[in-house]
């Protein structure tokens, strides 16, 4: 697809937003109204599952009976040679997954209001005989002024209505790091489905962390399933006891302790202490040495990622074994497995040392010799957990950047410095050329750590850090792709790895 792709005579592509296991999100434009939207429409290599098509399809359905503010509205939908589309509001802002991983915990208010607004739109869905069943931070999207919009009813199930073929017995949909124990034993789901999954985004919000990590999916779903809610404040202890009490409750084990319905959550998160309106604040982190600004749309990745080989981010669960595996936050070092192991050196890992994703405060683009910013609108895009959605670099005539500047890249900066072992880089381009620096020292120079090369997929960068450092910069020296005779570079993902302990 490009520009000039033009749907149904009237939606003019422009540039993808984001991408999931099934479909792709584009900026459009709709050429009848100048307005500004969002197409979602099937990836090319899964156009011909029905199952997918059907699924799109019901989505449409399900959204189409539903209105409230804080849904996402469908606009319009149609197919094309290519297969079906949706076209919904463009809502313009970052997902509460990114904010909470550029930001860390968010305040208690932010959090109550955020998840508050989510509980009354599926209160309505709820009460439209809709459950949603894959409810995560990844699918409410937050504006710049704190309004949050729930979004992706593609496995939503219509209670009153038969699915076959869509939901079969003792399989279950849904995403790991949420599942309600009944989803994972495969059983019947309800509203309070919805409602234990939002305890978990709660829980998420208030202290930065999922409450049940583990290095696979399966032990993910027998965490849910076998072990209590922990007390958000155990990590957070000025969490206010009200807001405390509704993570709990919301995320008992068997439906019946829950909140009845997800207007009681809202009601409860509403009603606790500080829970206001105010709008979100932008995120600044000023660089003494360098002057350099993390912005809003900013977002570094903890714990969990998800890798090409994640399957869209869906963990499948058929009679209690998952089938489709989410990636591990916790990575192990040295040869072997199905992600082709770690290329070691003297300088980098231990063979016997395990690594983690080190947490990061804030993501941006950085180009100090050029204009200051290359691409900020899409740095979101390399550290989103999708491998096939990216931040790219500008188009220059030559590989060395035109000549105009000795490189460009990403800046990642740590909640607190660390001797980090790793720099993980997930890229489409291949060829190419990229440094690895550090915090500049006395003389304003920034210390190389690591090099590498983009491979059309994963490259994992050994480094040596003589220092603990709260600065990696990826910076790329020689830029990979050419297109249209000009030279660009893309990243997927990129994230920082330190030992465990």
């Amino acid at each position: 697809m490009t520009q000039a792709t033009l749907l149904g005579g009237r939606y003019r592509l422009e540039q993808p937003v984001g991408s999931g296991g099934m479909a792709t999100v584009w900026r459009a434009t709709d050429t009848a109204t100048g307005a500004q939207v969002a197409v979602k429409r099937l990836h090319a290599r899964v156009q011909d599952d029905p199952e997918l098509a059907e699924r799109l399809r019901r989505e449409a359905e399900v959204v189409e009976r539903l209105s409230h503010p804080n849904l996402v509205r469908l606009l319009d939908q149609g197919a094309d040679d290519e297969g079906p589309y949706l076209v919904f509001e463009l809502v313009e802002g970052t997902s509460l997954k990114a904010l909470v991983r550029a930001r860390g915990r968010l305040d208690a208010e932010e959090s109550a209001r955020i998840c508050a607004q989510v509980a009354r739109a599926l209160e309505v869905a709820h009460r439209a005989g809709v459950v949603h069943r894959d409810i995560k931070s990844q699918n409410v999207l937050v504006t710049p002024s704190g309004e949050a919009k729930l979004t992706d009813f593609g496995i939503a199930r219509l209670m009153a209505e038969e699915e076959a073929g869509l939901t079969r017995t003792g399989m279950m949909i849904g995403t790991s790091d949420y599942l309600a124990p009944e989803q994972a034993r495969g059983h019947e789901v309800d509203g309070r489905t919805d409602v234990y999954a939002l305890g978990i985004v709660l829980y998420e919000c208030l202290t930065g962390e999922l409450p049940f990590p583990a290095d696979n999916p399966l032990a993910v779903a027998l965490r849910h399933v076998q072990e209590p809610m922990p007390d958000p404040r155990a990590v957070a202890p000025d969490v206010p006891g009200p807001l405390a009490a509704a993570v709990l409750r919301a995320g008992m084990k068997e439906p019946e302790a829950r909140f009845p319905s997800a207007q009681e959550l809202a009601e409860a998160l509403e009603e606790a202490p500080e829970a206001g309106t105010q709008s979100m604040p932008q995120i600044e982190v000023d660089d003494q040495d360098t002057g350099e600004i993390a912005r809003e749309d900013g977002e570094p990745g903890p714990a969990r990622r998800r890798w090409p080989w994640a399957a869209g981010g869906l963990a499948l669960l058929a009679g209690g074994a998952v089938a489709a595996l989410l990636a591990t936050g916790v990575i192990p070092t040295g040869g072997g497995g199905g992600g082709g192991g770690v290329t070691t050196t003297p300088d980098g890992p231990r063979p016997d040392e395990r690594l983690v994703v080190l947490p990061q405060q804030a993501v941006q683009d950085y180009d100090p010799d050029g204009g200051g910013t290359e691409r900020g609108d899409l740095v979101p895009l390399a550290y989103d957990g999708d491998p096939q959605s990216f931040w790219e670099t500008e188009r220059y005539d030559t590989p060395e950047l035109g000549n105009l500047k000795p490189g460009v890249g990403l800046l990642v900066r740590l909640q607190r410095p660390a001797e980090a072992r790793r720099m993980d880089v997930v890229s489409p381009s291949r060829g190419g050329a990229f440094e690895v620096q550090g915090s500049p020292g006395a003389d304003g120079r920034r210390p190389v750590y690591g090099r590498g090369e983009f491979t059309g997929g994963q490259v994992r960068v050994p480094l040596r850090v003589p220092r603990p450092d709260a600065v990696y910069v990826l910076w790329i020296t020689r830029l990979p792709d050419q297109v249209d005779g000009r030279y660009r570079a893309r990243v997927s993902e990129v994230s920082v790895l330190g030992p465990a302990n």
